[in-house]
Formats: structure tokens, C-alpha cells, sequence
């Protein structure tokens, strides 16, 4: 941190009336084939599986700083763990009413950051410095549901990010698949600023204790449903 850290049948009523059943039970069939597939359970990756002990994360936008108290929860090594806010620790506080969650971070040892761009980061890490194995970043937003403007953000991001991974590591970014949020081109963004998707995994939140993804808009802060339709993408450099 800068300063520290897709035959023909007869026309008659027989042959109609058997060609309606038969091609009743034909799509009954294909129905119930598609839905057999769709119906298969998608591999659960458990948040230990993606980050050890021996990881140093940066966790950036984290909000209400739950999604990092989930991780010490989980039994990540609280002295490993970078977490961030946007916002200044006041307005943190103003703006959650959870400062029993930032007391409780600080006391197991989570260094916090506030005030932290996370298309800025060189206004607050020092390349030289600070580098980290995984860059965290759950539900970006610009504040505005313009598509360009978090096109923007997501391409920024990445820019920034350079700088601050370790030889072999990996950014994650959560989120939803459904629009306008895939239309934000995050694998593109991410190619342009010379990283490859490795892979994307479903993101469940209930498997973080505790966490809780809130808006964080002033005039509206509530409560996001990240349960469906979530993703985290992994990414690495080309190289």
C-alpha cells in the first residue's frame, strides 16, 4: 500500500386421430429428454477449493465487508486477506449499519482499506510492493445501468489490475448472466488488457457464511439476490 502496504397420412378421421397421438407422445418424449438433460446438477465448487491458506487476496468493492468476513469464517488467514470499500469508513458505516462486521475485522488482524477505485489502484498500492495471488471483484457496477459505462469499469478494472498480481495469479469477478449484465463483455475487456478466461463457475452465495451482496447506492441500498444466475470468472495472464 502506497506509504505502507429442428409419410403423409390419409385425410380421414382414423388416421388423424392417430397422427395427433402419435405425434402427442413424440413430444411428450422430447420434452421429457430435454428436461432429463437440463436436470443435471452443476459441479459445486466450494470456496476452499478456490482460495488456501497460502493465497493473498485483494478484495475490492466489498461493500458491507461481508463477503470478506465470510472468508475469514471459513478459516482463511485473516493477516492474508486486503479488504476494500469504495466508500470512506464513515459512509461505510452510515450507509450499512454493520460496523460491528468492520470492529470484528479489524480485530482479527483483515487489514482494511477504504476509499479505494478499483480502476485506480495505483492511487492507493505500490506496484513494487503489493502484489496479491487473487484479485477479488463481486458484482461490479458503475452506478448507472448504462451499458458502455460498465463496459468502461470492467475494462479499467482490468487495466488496473495488472500491476498488482503475482507470476501465476488469477482475478475473480462475480457476475450475473443474465442482462444487462452480459452485455457488459467482461471476457472481451478482459482479453483487451491481456487476460484469458480460465474458466466460469457458479457463483452460490450461501456457501460464504454470513455474506450478503447489497446495492450500494445511498438512496437505495438493499439487498441483491445472488443466488441464481451468478458466475465467477476466473481469469490469468496469457502468459
Amino acid at each position: 500500500i502506497v506509504g505502507s502496504l429442428r409419410f403423409p397420412f390419409p385425410w380421414c378421421g382414423y388416421c388423424m386421430g392417430k397422427r395427433k397421438r402419435r405425434n402427442k407422445s413424440f413430444r411428450t418424449s422430447k420434452r421429457a429428454k430435454t428436461t432429463q438433460g437440463k436436470g443435471k446438477a452443476k459441479p459445486v465448487v466450494e470456496p476452499r477449493e478456490l482460495y488456501s491458506n497460502d493465497h493473498k487476496l485483494l478484495i475490492l468493492g466489498d461493500g458491507d465487508f461481508s463477503f470478506s468476513q465470510s472468508l475469514v469464517r471459513l478459516g482463511l488467514p485473516p493477516s492474508n486477506i486486503v479488504a476494500t470499500s469504495f466508500d470512506s469508513r464513515k459512509v461505510v458505516v452510515d450507509k450499512y449499519n454493520k460496523s460491528h462486521i468492520l470492529e470484528k475485522l479489524d480485530n482479527d488482524g483483515v487489514l482494511l482499506v477504504h476509499s479505494v477505485d478499483a480502476t485506480k489502484l495505483e492511487r492507493t498500492f505500490d506496484a513494487e510492493q503489493d502484489k496479491f495471488d487473487i484479485i477479488i471483484f463481486n458484482f461490479p457496477h458503475s452506478g448507472s445501468q448504462r451499458v458502455h459505462k460498465n463496459r468502461a469499469l470492467l475494462y479499467a478494472f482490468f487495466e488496473s489490475c495488472i500491476p498488482f498480481l503475482s507470476e501465476g495469479g488469477n482475478i475473480h469477478v462475480a457476475l450475473k448472466t443474465r442482462p444487462p449484465y452480459s452485455n457488459w463483455n467482461i471476457q472481451e475487456n478482459a482479453e483487451r488488457n491481456g487476460f484469458v478466461l480460465n474458466k466460469a463457475i457458479p457463483f452460490i452465495a450461501d456457501k460464504y457464511p454470513g455474506y450478503h451482496h447489497q446495492t450500494t447506492l445511498e438512496a437505495a441500498v438493499k439487498t441483491f439476490d445472488s443466488a441464481e444466475n451468478c458466475k465467477i470468472y476466473i481469469f490469468r495472464n496469457y502468459c
